[in-house]
């Protein structure tokens, strides 16, 4: 059985287009504490997109070759 790797998306923008609109926004509706397990929820949702994509075009090149 393999060892899974964690997987970290490798994209730099990807990270300030997660966290910079987020603190603005939380910034300007006066921070209360729910904004922090929604901003856990969105990151854990960010970080799950990049396997789900890489995988998805991973099956994409094995029907196409």
């Amino acid at each position: 059985m393999k060892k899974a790797k964690v997987v970290i998306p490798r994209e730099h923008g990807g990270w300030a287009m997660i966290s910079v609109p987020y603190i603005i926004g939380m910034m300007a509706a006066q921070p209360v504490l729910l904004h922090l397990p929604l901003f856990l929820a969105w990151l854990l949702l960010y970080l799950a997109s990049y396997p789900l994509l890489q995988a998805l075009r991973r099956g994409a090149r094995k029907k196409a070759g």
